[in-house]
């Protein structure tokens, strides 16, 4: 009985090599140079920011939003850079204010009253109009 095992064993493990050798010649399982993906300049990038949903003055819930500037003006990123302090406490502010006064936990998050509270912070810290809020995700995780 072992002798019929061993070819067996051996048959099968051949076919298996075979099998390996033909996946590890393909494209299929060839690994491409990883593309480091990085922004344009035209987009400033910010951390995300996440405030607490209140309701009957309890939290209920917390809100994450995240977002960027998109910039094409060279003078206007350069004030951004400079103003990014005050650009980043207005919108943890108006956030804040927004998880407090509107944010409901049994609703999806008013995306187009997010992006338009941010734009009215930016152009007000910035003193000007150029610089576009563009939202990339905003979630809201209710609590039990």
């Amino acid at each position: 009985m072992t002798a019929f095992t061993i070819p067996r064993l051996a048959r099968t493990l051949l076919s298996l090599a075979v099998v390996f050798a033909i996946f590890a010649g393909s494209s299929a399982f060839a690994t491409a140079p990883a593309k480091k993906t990085t922004p344009p300049d035209e987009f400033v990038p910010f951390d995300a920011i996440t405030v607490s949903v209140l309701e009957r003055m309890r939290v209920r819930g917390f809100l994450t939003v995240e977002f960027g500037l998109y910039v094409t003006d060279e003078k206007l990123r350069d004030e951004i850079d400079s103003n990014l302090r005050a650009l980043k406490d207005a919108y943890v502010r108006v956030m804040a204010d927004y998880g407090a006064d509107e944010a409901n936990v049994s609703a999806a998050p008013d995306l187009a009253g997010i992006a338009g509270r941010l734009q009215r912070v930016t152009d007000t810290v910035l003193g000007k109009a150029g610089a576009r809020v563009l939202l990339s995700q905003a979630q809201l995780r209710k609590l039990h």
